[in-house]
């Protein structure tokens, strides 16, 4: 997960040591209202041969919801919200899916803002989870409870004091890996970063 770790670590998986683990997690990362930061995105899709790559910037406020901008290799920008998820190419709304008709969109909401936040009482209810902590840093495997999303296989986080590693796995192959970068906690958004919730 282009993270060291020390050499001899323990895998939690009983739930005891879980307990443990999650708590650790959750004292470990930055409980923010706001946190933006810059990504690397890297997709591989079955029957494609060459992986998509994108980059961009990443904007989450809790009250409000996700704003995922990529600018690498085409503008585009993707809003979450707990009522709709919508997709904008040059500022014009190409996709808007409501989460009444799509109540996917409330799991995808709540789903990646725990994992921005480490929250891990939301995590847990989702998924089993296995993991590991030193000094360096935290890693969870995350492994869809039968309650849970059908549509993903896994997912992988790892991090310190943020989540900078995120990997999902769909039950179909794809393979989507996030590294964050230059990730930031502020007490607000600018005008600007805020005008684009709206």
């Amino acid at each position: 997960m282009k993270r060291a770790f020390l050499s001899l670590l323990l895998l939690f998986s009983t739930a005891p040591f879980a307990q443990s683990l999650l708590s650790d997690v959750q004292q470990s990362v930055v409980n923010a209202p706001i946190i933006k930061g810059e990504f690397h995105q890297t997709r591989a899709l079955i029957g494609v041969n060459k992986k998509l790559i994108s980059e961009g910037y990443f904007l989450v406020d809790k009250s409000k919801g996700i704003l995922w901008v990529t600018e690498k290799p085409f503008p585009q920008t993707v809003k979450i919200t707990q009522s709709e998820l919508q997709i904008q190419n040059n500022s014009q709304v190409v996709m808007r899916l409501n989460s009444e008709s799509q109540p996917g969109i409330k799991y995808i909401n709540e789903l990646l803002l725990s994992i921005f936040s480490g929250n891990i009482q939301i995590i847990e209810k989702m998924f089993d989870i296995n993991g590991q902590s030193t000094k360096k840093g935290w890693s969870l495997h995350l492994t869809p409870k039968k309650s849970g999303p059908s549509i993903l296989r896994n997912v992988d986080l790892a991090g310190k004091t943020v989540v900078d590693f995120v990997s999902f796995e769909t039950n179909t192959g794809d393979l989507t890996q996030i590294n964050f970068s230059k990730v930031k906690t502020p007490d607000s958004l600018s005008p600007d970063e805020a005008a684009k919730f709206n």
